[in-house]
């Protein structure tokens, strides 16, 4: 009878040593379960498409002329530029040269820190913006000159 209440004893401690770990593995996948859910909030922000319109260039609204390095100017009437999550953007400046329609694209790649955006356009250099609320300032050499480019979000 002496060991009869210590083997219960131990019985006892294996099946809550037992069923605690147990419970630790079932905790320990239910975490692991919520982690495709967090890759899928991830993908989405990478996917999520930022659309801003242009609304002025260098502290002036649109219209705007801009005198390019050639001499030529350009007449700014309208703009988009799409932010693709924090990889890549596309812009697009229409307006008018000499009279005639002209619009110009863009694409690169960007990269975003905080509430600056560092675009790499293969075309311009690098730009780099500031985002101050829904405005979107982007510095950087367009038409041979430094511009800025102000965008409203949408």
């Amino acid at each position: 009878m002496s060991n009869e209440p210590r083997n219960s004893l131990v019985a006892l401690t294996t099946r809550f040593a037992f069923a605690g770990l147990a419970a630790a593995l079932l905790a320990a996948s239910a975490c692991g379960g919520e982690a495709p859910a967090d890759q899928q909030t991830a993908d989405v922000r990478a996917t999520t498409t930022t659309n801003f319109v242009l609304t002025g260039v260098d502290s002036q609204p649109l219209p705007v002329d801009i005198t390019c390095s050639d001499g030529s100017i350009y007449n700014v009437n309208g703009g988009t530029l799409a932010i693709v999550g924090d990889a890549t953007y596309s812009a697009t400046l229409q307006g008018t040269e000499a009279g005639k329609a002209l619009s110009v694209s863009d694409k690169g790649k960007v990269s975003v820190s905080g509430d600056t955006y560092t675009l790499s356009s293969p075309r311009n250099g690098t730009l780099v913006g500031t985002l101050s609320g829904s405005v979107l300032t982007v510095t950087g050499s367009y038409c041979g000159g430094n511009h800025s480019l102000v965008y409203q979000q949408q």
